[in-house]
């Protein structure tokens, strides 16, 4: 049996499809990798606050026409592999609020208001960080995911 689901946006923001999600089912988490999908898609809701949300996480302020935009995530990991779990989170804890204050300036809707973000884990490898993030939005919407970040 094929089931369909349909959302009506109408009136609505709505984004490209950058993140492409892989279920990880052991966990109940998405793993994410920002890419354009093929063919292109839309997103909205809870869906686009994440995507949102890590796209601004992942910028480096002072990178974009408007220097504020981004945080300082990826300027504090710098061009290495952090050496403990605990450094990632103090990254996270340090930089994250700028992100959600960001994406919570152009949200419309309450499914698009970040209430909390919180890192739940992070898991360092030899040439890569992965960060575990819950978010919750004002409409009580929530998802997780796993982010991979490549050649640090």
């Amino acid at each position: 049996m094929v089931g369909i689901i349909t959302s009506d946006y109408g009136g609505r923001d709505i984004d490209v499809l950058v993140m492409d999600a892989a279920r990880d089912v052991s966990s109940g988490a998405v793993s994410m990798r920002l890419r354009y999908t093929e063919p292109g898609k839309i997103v909205a809701g809870v869906q686009q606050t994440a995507q949102a949300y890590l796209s601004l996480l992942l910028t480096k302020k002072g990178t974009c026409r408007d220097r504020n935009v981004g945080t300082n995530f990826l300027k504090m990991l710098g061009s290495r592999v952090p050496r403990s779990n605990a450094e990632v989170t103090n990254y996270y804890l340090l930089t994250h609020t700028d992100a959600i204050t960001q994406v919570n300036a152009l949200a419309v809707e309450p499914d698009e208001r970040i209430v909390s973000a919180r890192l739940v884990s992070s898991a360092i490898q030899s040439t890569r960080i992965s960060l575990r993030i819950h978010i919750i939005t004002e409409a009580g919407e929530s998802v997780q995911y796993i982010m991979p970040i490549e050649d640090i």
